[in-house]
């Protein structure tokens, strides 16, 4: 799936074992929002809810069951919102859904982290519930929220440009649980390492932190790049063994993840990676 200044979603089909016909092209359109869209996650355990959100301030959802084919004219199959909410009083950033598909995480431009309860209606309806709000522990744009997985599922994760890492009880509404420190510069994005036990937060001071999800949620280890290469704008897990990060001057790296015995020897005593 993909969105942008066009204000529709676009969703490809990429299984090489689809017809010639089929594969590699535009399959679905989901037209609705009227603005930029910048969010999108997919409900994992069915991979057929969609959120979106973006600069209509809103948060739409898309069921898709059935609609992941091309019409009979072979053109994407148009399909409208089952849901929208009005959710924040400024752009939305990120989205993201717990593990279980339950709880739905949305954070804007507005500095607000909503947490919402995803409910099943009836004709193929879902909706959401606010379960809590949070407009005043980070003080600038939220750009990234992650919920953890396995015996971190509890728990949710954001970043922010006020250039910190704040940890949260995801089914309540409470202060921060904490708040992690160590970037002087914006923090641009986050990524759960698959077995839930850390995560990365990407950087624009050039570094990425690995931090623990257990107490006390240290910092274990950072990857730098040199200034003159600008800084980390995007993380995402490449498997369990490895992640990928985007910088600003347009390159893509992959880089082995801290703690898988075969990477051992790339890491100093000091536990920094360049």
């Amino acid at each position: 799936f993909a969105g942008g200044n066009h204000y529709d979603i676009k969703g490809y089909n990429i299984d090489d074992k689809s017809p010639a016909n089929v594969a590699f092209r535009e399959c679905v359109r989901l037209v609705g929002h009227a603005g930029k869209v910048e969010a999108l996650a997919v409900e994992p355990t069915q991979a057929q809810l969609v959120a979106s959100g973006g600069h209509d301030f809103n948060i739409m959802l898309w069921n898709l069951k059935g609609e992941l084919r091309p019409a009979n004219d072979g053109r994407a199959r148009v399909v409208r919102p089952s849901s929208r909410v009005d959710a924040h009083r400024g752009h939305v950033t990120c989205l993201a859904f717990s593990e279980d598909g339950k709880l739905l995480a949305s954070a804007g431009t507005d500095h607000s982290i909503i947490v919402w309860k995803v409910k099943a209606g009836m004709l193929r309806g879902h909706s959401l519930q606010k379960v809590w709000e949070d407009s005043t522990s980070h003080t600038a744009l939220v750009t990234s929220v992650a919920f953890g997985k396995g015996a971190s599922a509890d728990l949710l994760i954001s970043s922010s440009w006020d250039a910190t890492v704040k940890v949260w009880a995801a089914a309540r509404q409470q202060e921060p649980l904490v708040t992690l420190r160590g970037h002087n510069h914006r923090v641009s994005d986050l990524a759960v390492t698959t077995d839930g036990a850390h995560v990365l937060s990407a950087s624009a001071d050039g570094s990425i932190r690995m931090w623990s999800l257990r107490q006390p949620f240290d910092c274990v280890v950072s990857y730098v790049i040199p200034p003159t290469e600008g800084g980390f704008t995007c993380v995402s897990m490449d498997g369990d063994e490895s992640f990928i990060t985007g910088s600003d001057n347009s390159m893509i790296r992959i880089w082995p993840l801290y703690g898988v015995q075969k990477h051992k020897d790339h890491f100093a005593a000091s536990g920094t990676i360049v």
